[in-house]
């Protein structure tokens, strides 16, 4: 489909979305986790929901098992979370789909090797993984602009890998990977300002975290050797979520508990940054280390793995 066509679609629905929002008085609420005053419209990433959506659907001219897993476990997750940003869910009900879901991509991007009892396993602890990645992915969503740059970082090296790395994708996923990227500019121009019109809500970001976890396997499964390479895209939001956790979990606080520990919430509340300079600096940062590691593996410098290692002790 044209992209001026999908970014007319997605605008459309972009705004229908928050005049909906409006009327049925879908606002986010301050809590003790936010970096925010005032009402603002709750679950504007629908947008990246309906960018996957429609990805999908374009690309679903026949049986496919990759995009048909994708397509449910993607519709899945935004129904659950889309009523939890309404009304709070029970967290067997959100885990239960979030492992649905990831297991569903982790098959569809692995599906066509040769796989024993021992993958299996294997597949459940990065099962796991995943799920553990969405849920970081929602905390880190607490000030202006953070998730749509830092998701554009991600996507713009996903772009970039493929033009210097020669990968072959995965049948039209570059298209996910440009719609996706409409889908950010779009929610960009409501939410990366001073006072945001309005936030993604869990929808959005389990939406797109959800999608760009799904590139990252179809990229890696073609080349196991990309694999540290796709978590690399993935360090700053990885290291923060981690070492907040690990924080929290030698104070004895409880994990799930609402907080504001994660650095870019010590940056906004505590030290007074403008929220749109701590947001660019998550993007700018992720994708400056997200070109220099394609660079090096591109010129095989080093090892990938030995480079990730090496890239972790670093950052952390």
């Amino acid at each position: 489909m044209n992209y001026l066509i999908i970014f007319i679609l997605l605008t459309l629905i972009m705004l229908g979305y928050l005049e909906l929002a409006k009327k049925f008085n879908i606002i986010d609420k301050p809590n003790e986790r936010s970096s925010h005053v005032g009402l603002v419209v709750r679950g504007g990433g629908i947008v990246f929901v309906a960018a996957g959506i429609i990805w999908a659907l374009e690309n679903l001219v026949e049986p496919n098992i990759s995009i048909m897993s994708y397509l449910i476990g993607l519709v899945a997750l935004s129904i659950v979370s889309f009523i939890d940003d309404i009304k709070t869910l029970g967290t067997k009900l959100r885990m239960g789909t979030q492992f649905l879901a990831c297991a569903l991509i982790l098959y569809a991007s692995f599906h066509h090797l040769d796989l024993s009892i021992f993958h299996f396993f294997f597949g459940v602890i990065i099962t796991i993984l995943l799920v553990a990645m969405l849920n970081a992915y929602n905390f880190m969503d607490g000030i202006n602009g953070i998730n749509g740059l830092y998701s554009l970082s991600v996507l713009l090296a996903v772009t970039w890998s493929v033009f210097r790395l020669n990968i072959t994708f995965f049948p039209s996923l570059d298209k996910l990977n440009d719609y996706l990227i409409l889908s950010i500019l779009i929610f960009g121009f409501f939410n990366f300002r001073k006072k945001a019109l309005c936030f993604s809500g869990d929808i959005g970001s389990i939406g797109i975290a959800f999608s760009i976890l799904f590139i990252l396997l179809s990229l890696s499964s073609g080349n196991i050797n990309l694999i540290p390479l796709c978590i690399i895209f993935l360090l700053i939001y990885g290291v923060d979520a981690f070492w907040t956790v690990f924080q929290r979990f030698i104070r004895g606080e409880k994990i799930t508990e609402a907080h504001r520990l994660h650095l870019y919430q010590l940056l906004s509340n505590e030290m007074k940054i403008p929220h749109l300079i701590v947001s660019g600096s998550y993007f700018l940062g992720q994708l400056i280390i997200s070109i220099i590691s394609i660079e090096i593996i591109r010129n095989q410098w080093i090892n990938t793995w030995i480079h990730l290692i090496i890239i972790l002790i670093f950052t952390s």
